[in-house]
């Protein structure tokens, strides 16, 4: 299984070495990888696109996904590589597809609850914010404003 490193000039074990608390959310991944069961944008996918069929736009998020969860913290930090990705493979297919850096915020009883820098990809009208569903890991290791 290949890792990309958060850190430059450095391989995973080596970050983990001056960065352990982060070995039991790297634990959790690592195992999820092993055993085949990381999530997969097609799982809980909201479709009402126009452009593609639901199958094909599916399996293109899904390997946009594998390529992205390399990172050594899986895709929840990958925002941007994912859009990125994203918008030149549907290019690549002829759509005018654009990756939109941006910032995501969540709100609870009308308050910012929480917020980070993201990114999702438009294509005319539509809008495909393919790594969402991996969202809730960034939220396990951020504190709450």
């Amino acid at each position: 299984m290949r890792e990309i490193s958060p850190a430059v000039n450095m391989s995973a074990e080596e970050f983990l070495l001056i960065a352990p608390e982060h070995k039991d959310k790297v634990s959790l991944i690592r195992s999820q990888k092993a055993a085949g069961k990381r999530h997969r944008p097609s799982a809980n996918l909201i479709d009402q696109s126009t452009l593609l069929d639901a199958a094909f736009r599916a399996a293109l998020l899904d390997r946009v996904a594998g390529f992205v969860d390399e990172n050594l913290f899986g895709r929840s930090e990958m925002c941007q590589q994912f859009a990125l990705l994203l918008a030149r493979a549907l290019q690549f297919r002829g759509l005018n597809a654009q990756a939109i850096p941006g910032e995501a915020i969540y709100f609870a009883g009308g308050s910012k609850v929480f917020s980070w820098e993201h990114a999702w990809v438009r294509i005319g009208a539509e809008v495909v914010d393919g790594n969402v569903d991996s969202l809730f890991e960034k939220l396990m290791s951020q504190e709450v404003v």
